[in-house]
């Protein structure tokens, strides 16, 4: 959630609809009302914690980009956090245009997201050297 929140207010604001969005995904996970509150008025700088299983991360990835996309603008600033976010996960960063492509075209079903799940672990983790 406090990813969310980082890519909220990367551009200096929270816009309504990315407000809107923050208490959807919380309560996806589980949070109630008032925590989700809680850590929009206690934002902190992006500190990234990576989820060890492979399917948060790229569930996290999305929500992620679909919070850039909720204001209908892609700030430079959320597109960089969104991408260091994407590598710290170990994925290449290409990943993010890959995720808005899929959205665009409307394939975000839960059913093309899990498909292209399987496809993006294949595709776009970042090899280690």
């Amino acid at each position: 959630m406090k990813n969310l929140v980082a890519i909220a207010y990367a551009d200096g604001k929270l816009h309504p609809s990315e407000r809107s969005l923050l208490y959807t995904v919380g309560e996806k996970y589980g949070l109630k009302g008032w925590q989700i509150a809680r850590i929009i008025e206690n934002q902190a700088p992006l500190d990234v914690k990576v989820p060890e299983d492979l399917n948060h991360r790229l569930d996290q990835i999305y929500d992620l980009v679909k919070m850039m996309l909720a204001d209908d603008i892609i700030e430079k600033s959320e597109m960089r956090l969104c991408e260091h976010v994407t590598v710290s996960y170990g994925f290449k960063k290409e990943l993010i245009k890959t995720i808005l492509l899929l959205i665009n075209k409307g394939k975000s079903t839960l059913k093309d997201w899990d498909l292209f799940k399987k496809q993006a672990i294949a595709n776009f983790q970042a090899k280690a050297a």
